[in-house]
């Protein structure tokens, strides 16, 4: 019993090493721009349920890097990763309903992704709460809120949130 423990362990330990050393390959792949390479690496690993590789290949369709674009792709690889709790990709949702990009405009969906990655300190995510806060999309019309989220966006370097926090309390 014992052996057949150590056996399953040292092949979990195997198999994390060999999934941490195909996203080390894709993530170089596609920092230095080999976007082909970089979809080899990251679709199998995608597919598995690795959140870093769903963002990356949602971002890869939206900016058609490697493949043609196609928003409807980018949406269901974000969304995949986003359920995992990354911030980014839940951001990224938050801007693709709050524009309707690759998904009808839904303000009631942007303001919970983002809500979701602005609770995780994404300071883009952050930012657009306070916009939605000001404006008054998807929830009541709140300058007060919306100076908040302004605030947070804002004291981590977010220069449009600085602007508008500036402008409000000009």
């Amino acid at each position: 019993m014992v052996h057949r423990l150590c056996l399953a362990h040292l092949l979990a330990l195997l198999a994390a090493i060999a999934t941490a050393a195909d996203f080390s390959a894709g993530r170089l792949a596609y920092e230095s721009g080999d976007d082909s390479a970089a979809l080899v690496e990251f679709r199998d690993l995608a597919e598995d349920g690795h959140v870093e590789a769903q963002h990356l290949l949602g971002r890869m369709y939206g900016h058609g890097q490697g493949l043609s674009g196609d928003l409807g792709k980018a949406f269901e690889w974000f969304h995949k990763a986003a359920q995992q709790g990354h911030p980014i990709a839940q951001g990224n949702l938050g801007m693709m309903y709050s524009n309707g990009w690759g998904v009808p405009k839904d303000f009631t969906e942007a303001l919970r992704w983002h809500r979701k990655a602005a609770e995780q300190d994404h300071p883009p995510s952050q930012a657009a709460l306070g916009e939605m806060y000001s404006n008054g999309e998807g929830v009541p019309k709140d300058p007060s809120e919306g100076a908040q989220w302004f605030r947070k966006a804002a004291e981590q370097g977010v220069a449009s949130a600085q602007a508008m926090l500036g402008m409000m309390c000009f």
